[in-house]
């Protein structure tokens, strides 16, 4: 029985998946599984993996028709040993550092309620090599206080389930899931499009259980002209950030105590994250000597801030 299982979605990743796989095999963990869903690939993907299948009997690799990658993600959950623990997402084009499973397993292990654990990354090239951190992988995370905003410390492991309105970018590489948790969410909306429809499920998970934070980096992350959170990404991350929290705002089926979580986080967002972000970026542009674009922006901060005073949840 695997005691974690790891899924890979995988679509034209000849370059990589071959590097990903011998990741997942360099564990010091050796307790896992690892299935790779060809999601309709036109390279020599497939051919790369089979290459492994004699080699390793932990492996797997399912074929689909192109159906986009949540629903090659879910498939391979479905693939998955229903005996298995915990799962973990990992894309065909990251690699694990060899104690990511055995660290990430062993804090889901040590806090039995907690859903959903997530680290930070590093950057790498396609060829691998190290990236300068020109953007900084430091996972911000805050909550509210009585009239403001309090960043939460890299050393806080609770992640409480308002920050993930923050829409930071948490990887499905750098997370693992609690299988019992995941069963109880509807798993990845094939509906939804690709870009946050990852940042959707996570809102699931930690609607459902306590979620903790490592301030380790145990994967690393590829950025490559071919992946599709390039240039493609950005055009369509205001388009699809509107959708999710649209679909948000009119989630159906949730408990009464799910609803008032998801109140508070809109709450959150809109009269104290978006203003606290708006004061921000109103002194940067006014060390810049920008006063009009200062004004701008503390002034659409303040007409938030004072909304909130009066329509605070209860």
């Amino acid at each position: 029985m695997p005691k974690v299982s790891v899924i890979t979605p995988m679509y034209n990743a000849e370059r990589f998946i071959g590097a990903t796989i011998e990741s997942v095999r360099a564990q010091t963990l050796q307790d896992w599984e690892h299935i790779v869903v060809d999601d309709g690939s036109t390279d020599g993907s497939t051919e790369v993996v089979k290459r492994y299948l004699p080699l390793e009997p932990r492996l797997k690799l399912v074929q689909q028709p192109n159906g986009g990658v949540s629903k090659a993600r879910n498939r391979g959950f479905c693939e998955s040993s229903p005996e298995s623990d915990y799962i973990v997402f990992f894309d065909a084009d990251d690699i694990m550092e060899p104690e990511m499973l055995a660290t990430l397993s062993a804090h889901l292990d040590q806090y039995p309620e907690v859903g959903m654990v997530f680290c930070r990354l590093r950057r790498i090239d396609a060829e691998g090599q190290p990236l300068e951190d020109t953007q900084n992988t430091v996972v911000k995370r805050y909550q509210p206080t009585r009239f403001w905003v309090r960043p939460l410390a890299e050393t806080e492991l609770h992640t409480p389930f308002c920050s993930f309105f923050c829409l930071n970018i948490i990887l499905p590489s750098t997370t693992m899931l609690r299988r019992a948790v995941f069963q109880q969410t509807p798993g990845f909306d094939e509906t939804f499009g690709h870009v946050f429809e990852d940042a959707d499920l996570f809102f699931q998970m930690a609607l459902r259980a306590p979620v903790h934070y490592l301030p380790i980096r145990v994967v690393r992350y590829r950025s490559h002209e071919d992946q599709s959170t390039s240039i493609k990404y950005l055009e369509r991350y205001g388009q699809q950030e509107q959708k999710l929290l649209h679909k948000w705002r009119s989630m159906e089926g949730l408990s009464p105590e799910q609803e008032r979580m998801v109140k508070e986080a809109f709450w959150f967002r809109e009269t104290r994250l978006l203003p606290y972000q708006g004061f921000q970026a109103g002194w940067r542009h006014l060390k810049k000597g920008q006063v009009l674009h200062t004004a701008r922006f503390w002034g659409g901060a303040m007409k938030r801030y004072v909304k909130g005073l009066m329509t605070r949840p209860r």
